[in-house]
């Protein structure tokens, strides 16, 4: 779970005093922390619960909500949206999600009409009264994969008339971050005893801000009849684990956090080790796939061949080993 403090971005709005044509659709949001689950464990989805609360009077200034709409990451799929309920007063509410339900998911350049906003719409009525009957909504859903979470945007829809224009804590689109793996080349078919291997990293910012609290992890699998030694890395990472070499028959795994790139630049990470035994038949230490933010990142896998120095002389190629 996260709290409020841990947040750049409000848990609660209140469009009690934001007028619309000289009304007010008046209704606090909030993002119930409780209930919520911002940062899932293995296993979990991501959940977000939001509270609407009429707190308005039963006078003419003030209007019903007719329905809501939640802005979201555009890249977030009607497949990824699972679990939604929607309790008004406490009372589960039946609930259809689809183009023809009562929740339903408008994706750029698709908005709902009587607003104008895209993201997850709530067509359910609450009454604007504060402590009246039908005037507290509670409606949760869940993430098959979690999202940064950010400002997002919410529209009240009442009375023929829209309240936009403020924002509270909702899942955002990643920021926009490239990993790309360099992975080494030998000197011939092979890395012998002796050979230094450097595995290069590039983590760049294509977006036009800087983007912190970056986390990156890479895994390099060493053969139980290959030693190498221990690893060298710049910048320092925050672990390495196991943390000492020399390494044989063993997943080591390099851990980054906290990095940081500023808008268009590029972070350059290395791992550097040294080959210390290798098998005369010749084996395969296995660079696995690189993680972002905790998202294992595809594609990013290579293979760093091994062999014996006296095969090597002898002018032995891995397609003869593996053939």
């Amino acid at each position: 779970m996260s709290n409020s403090d841990e947040l750049a971005c409000q848990t609660q709005i209140d469009y009690s005093t934001v007028p619309v044509q000289d009304r007010f659709i008046p209704f606090r949001v909030e993002l119930d922390l409780d209930l919520s689950n911002l940062t899932p464990g293995p296993g979990e989805n991501q959940r977000f619960c939001y509270r609407l609360t009429g707190i308005g009077e039963d006078n003419n200034d003030f209007i019903d909500l007719s329905h809501w709409v939640l802005s979201l990451c555009e890249e977030i799929t009607a497949d990824e949206i699972v679990n939604i309920a929607v309790t008004i007063d406490g009372e589960s509410q039946p609930v259809s999600f689809g183009p023809d339900g009562n929740v339903t998911l408008f994706r750029p350049p698709a908005v709902d009409p009587p607003t104008g906003c895209s993201g997850l719409k709530f067509d359910f009525g609450l009454s604007k009264v504060e402590g009246a009957e039908d005037s507290i909504g509670l409606f949760c859903f869940e993430l098959t994969a979690p999202y940064p979470v950010g400002a997002v945007e919410v529209c009240l829809f009442g009375g023929g008339q829209t309240a936009r224009g403020l924002s509270i804590c909702g899942p955002v689109c990643p920021p926009p971050l490239v990993l790309t793996k360099q992975c080494p080349e030998p000197d011939d078919t092979f890395f012998v005893v002796g050979d230094v291997v450097t595995i290069t990293l590039r983590l760049t910012n294509e977006g036009d801000e800087e983007i912190t609290d970056i986390s990156v992890s890479d895994t390099i699998r060493v053969p139980g009849d290959v030693t190498v030694s221990g690893l060298m890395v710049q910048p320092p990472p925050t672990s390495i684990a196991p943390p000492l070499g020399p390494y044989s028959g063993t997943d080591v795994v390099v851990s980054w956090t906290g990095l940081a790139v500023g808008a268009g630049a590029t972070l350059v990470l290395q791992i550097t080790f040294v080959i210390l035994a290798a098998p005369v038949q010749g084996s395969v230490v296995t660079n696995l796939e690189a993680a972002l933010n905790g998202v294992v990142q595809p594609g990013l896998t290579c293979e760093i061949p091994v062999i014996g120095e006296d095969l090597r002389r002898r002018g032995i190629s891995s397609s003869d080993l593996w053939a």
